[in-house]
């Protein structure tokens, strides 16, 4: 009997070792941050993460991350379960569903006992995420979906100047024109240019049209009746069908090969129009040419514009420690954050002295970013409503029946007015 009292008094204190440690992660603070994006993306995140919890050691920080397709969906749902997360990403085009959907923590209390508050951040980045005169979220980035990535060695060796900043509509077709090679039967075998998708918000911004008469207060669409906004589709239409210069993406699903970024890799594509964001992909797998980027063209009437994907971080209204959250966000969003997300060249960070700084102008392709340091003040959002998703989606049935060549814009137009008629801006 003896014998076993070693062995019971060890178990006893492994039992106790173990009844402390359930104790002490019961104790610990948690977060639950919930997120989307690529492994890379992700990858900073989560080192971000690691060094919060490193400089706060009594923090336990979660990540869920949801696929980008059913993020809305899947974070709603886990709020509505009693598991939502404490911190949530949020980008521009998702803002007005979470919004309205009352699950979003106003910040200005936590605003107005910082030091700085959002006044070094973009302004247009801030607003993003602004309604009713109140903030919802911090920028993380501002992603002004206006770079026209260019191979300099197709422009070289077809004696093209390269593209400036200031060009129009009317310089860039004929860039386009000039990049393009066809054979005499008509089959193309290099674009001009390719879009990373279907972006008729660029050509309907930069034409001066709209689809709502107010981007914070909208009353009624716009976008059926404005003759500037069907300027815009039609320019668009005419790349892919009457100048055929561009490639249209209505036929590039399911085929890597016909994937807009791999045809600017391979040389099928002599410019790509995308956001920042791409410059990863492109540092890692262009290997035989030189590249560049200018910002994307202004209109007929002097006009520049273009969707803002701006991102960034909320705490969510059901958090249970709403003070340790915003100390995350305010990590996650601040200069050591922004620095490590455009040290990889994914983002254009939202605080504008790291914007301004060697940390984005990091002398590496591609060279001219320093256009995008302006390129905010052009952005536009979404329209803060609840029916957006739906109107997009009614608006991308229609003009993919353009873009196919199907129906005309005039004729698209037409159909579209009584239908956004019957579907006024929801935003009670």
């Amino acid at each position: 009997m003896n014998d076993l009292w070693p062995a019971l008094i060890g178990f006893s204190l492994f039992c106790l070792a173990l009844f402390l440690v359930w104790i002490f992660s019961r104790s610990k603070p948690k977060l639950a941050v919930s997120c989307w994006g690529d492994l890379q993306e992700n990858k900073i995140l989560i080192s971000l993460i690691d060094e919060f919890q490193r400089i706060n050691p009594g923090v336990n920080v979660i990540v869920r991350r949801f696929p980008s397709g059913e993020y809305t969906k899947g974070v709603l749902s886990d709020i509505q379960k009693g598991s939502g997360p404490d911190v949530m990403f949020i980008d521009a085009s998702i803002f007005p569903d979470l919004h309205f959907a009352g699950v979003l923590r106003p910040l200005d209390p936590f605003l107005r006992s910082s030091p700085a508050g959002l006044e070094e951040y973009y302004p247009e980045a801030v607003g993003s995420f602004s309604a009713g005169g109140k903030s919802y979220a911090v920028p993380r980035d501002t992603a002004p979906v206006c770079v026209v990535y260019y191979n300099k060695r197709l422009f070289d060796e077809y004696h093209i100047p390269y593209p400036k900043d200031g060009w129009d509509w009317d310089a860039f077709l004929d860039t386009a024109k000039k990049l393009t090679k066809a054979s005499l039967s008509g089959e193309v075998s290099r674009w001009g240019v390719v879009e990373h998708w279907s972006m008729h918000a660029n050509w309907v911004y930069s034409a001066g049209g709209s689809y709502v008469d107010d981007l914070k207060q909208p009353t009624r669409w716009t976008f059926a009746t404005d003759p500037a906004a069907a300027e815009g589709v039609q320019f668009r239409a005419d790349l892919i069908l009457k100048h055929r210069v561009m490639h249209s993406s209505l036929n590039q699903a399911g085929s890597a090969e016909v994937e807009p970024r791999y045809m600017f890799v391979n040389g099928t594509a002599a410019m790509f129009i995308s956001g920042i964001w791409v410059t990863p992909y492109f540092r890692e797998n262009i290997k035989d040419f030189n590249w560049d980027v200018a910002m994307a063209p202004r209109g007929p009437q002097g006009k520049k514009g273009f969707f803002m994907a701006s991102s960034g971080y909320g705490i969510a209204k059901g958090t249970g420690n709403p003070k340790l959250a915003w100390k995350l966000v305010k990590f996650l969003t601040g200069e050591e954050g922004a620095r490590k997300f455009a040290s990889e060249g994914l983002t254009q960070p939202a605080l504008m002295k790291v914007a301004e700084s060697e940390a984005f102008l990091d002398g590496k392709p591609p060279l001219n970013k320093k256009m995008l340091l302006e390129a905010p003040t052009f952005g536009k959002g979404v329209p803060l409503c609840r029916n957006w998703s739906e109107i997009q989606d009614l608006l991308t049935l229609e003009l993919d029946e353009v873009w196919k060549g199907k129906r005309t814009v005039g004729e698209a137009m037409g159909r579209l007015r009584p239908l956004l008629a019957k579907k006024p801006p929801v935003t009670g």
